[in-house]
């Protein structure tokens, strides 16, 4: 488990926790448990760091391994667990050092100059790197071919990225910079990587974000014509996981399936256009209601069924206020909802 340890947080002068698959936080409001959630998202999006201040230093095998590939060839690199801890203690003075300035994009205002992060892990993994290109025969086949980065740790296989092949003709720094921070992803958060990388951050007030959506997009997402407003960035990447065109139902989700039946009593339907809106259908009816006919209990739990619904890579999210606009029965269901969701 990864336990992390933040000073000057925003309101919260100091606090001590580990990220483990439930992390509940408790408190009263303004105590500055929001600052301590959106520092967990911004610990699943690792390569961020790589547009903050000067450049990591990666170890220098890295470069080998990442040099271009000739063929077919698949290339294998062993990290083991003296390498990993270096790994991890560089990345740790790294988001450290680069606090301040990185706290601040994710929050989109300056405040955290003063702000010190610590990280302790009493155990690190073997890791096993592998790049996995497609056939490449010749040039004309390297132009439509692509080449896998994968990882395997305690029996876990881990999908990092897929390159086009010829991004390997030369040695790439944005490439690199992405392998390494997932590799310090693995480090930090072992195994369960694959599920922490790139949470879902749904935030309080959800109402009248789903409410407010299309403007929203439209004026904070950069649409031509618009006034763009500077978000913080897991708010922005919220609005754009509800806006864009999806399938709700594109695949199973036991979760999902509970909460429609027993809370929600009805379907959200997917209203298809520039922007995606949502309608409300209660079970036994044939109308299909606008969210801002509804009671604010379908509203709230709106962005949940979504993000259940139509993302086939969510596993990770970071739930601000999971009760709110629920009454005490609901509440107990939604509790059990979230438990299930570690399944």
């Amino acid at each position: 488990m990864l336990n992390v340890r933040a000073t000057r947080l925003g309101k919260v002068q100091h606090a001590t926790f580990q990220i483990a698959p439930l992390t509940i936080l408790v408190g009263k409001n303004k105590t500055g448990k929001s600052y301590v959630a959106t520092l967990i998202w911004a610990l699943g999006n690792l390569s961020l760091l790589a547009g903050v201040g000067r450049r990591a230093a990666r170890p220098k095998w890295l470069s080998e391994f990442l040099k271009p590939i000739v063929n077919s060839e698949r290339r294998t690199q062993t990290i083991d667990p003296a390498e990993a801890e270096k790994i991890f203690k560089s990345v740790a003075r790294e988001i450290d050092r680069k606090a301040g300035d990185f706290l601040g994009r994710v929050f989109s205002f300056k405040g955290f100059e003063s702000t010190n992060l610590t990280f302790f892990k009493d155990d690190y993994p073997t890791i096993v790197l592998e790049l996995i290109p497609d056939s490449i025969s010749d040039d004309a086949d390297r132009d439509n071919s692509s080449v896998r980065v994968v990882a395997r740790v305690e029996g876990k296989r881990i999908n990092c990225f897929v390159y086009p092949a010829f991004i390997f003709s030369e040695m790439n720094s944005w490439v690199a910079d992405q392998v390494y921070y997932d590799l310090a992803g693995i480090i930090l958060f072992g195994g369960d990587w694959q599920k922490v990388r790139y949470p879902l951050y749904i935030p309080a007030a959800r109402t009248g974000l789903m409410l407010a959506l299309p403007d929203m997009v439209d004026s904070s997402l950069g649409i031509p014509g618009s006034k763009r407003r500077e978000l913080p960035i897991p708010l922005s990447q919220f609005l754009r996981r509800m806006a864009r065109s999806g399938d709700l139902y594109a695949r199973e989700s036991k979760v999902r399936d509970v909460l429609i039946e027993r809370l929600m009593s009805g379907k959200l339907i997917e209203q298809k256009g520039a922007v995606r809106e949502f309608r409300y259908e209660p079970h036994g009816a044939s109308v299909r209601l606008p969210l801002h006919a509804v009671s604010s209990m379908i509203t709230e739990l709106a962005p949940l069924v979504v993000a259940l619904g139509d993302d086939p890579e969510f596993m990770h999210l970071v739930f601000e206020e999971p009760e709110a606009h629920l009454h005490l029965e609901a509440q107990r269901e939604m509790a059990r909802l979230i438990a299930r969701l570690l399944k």
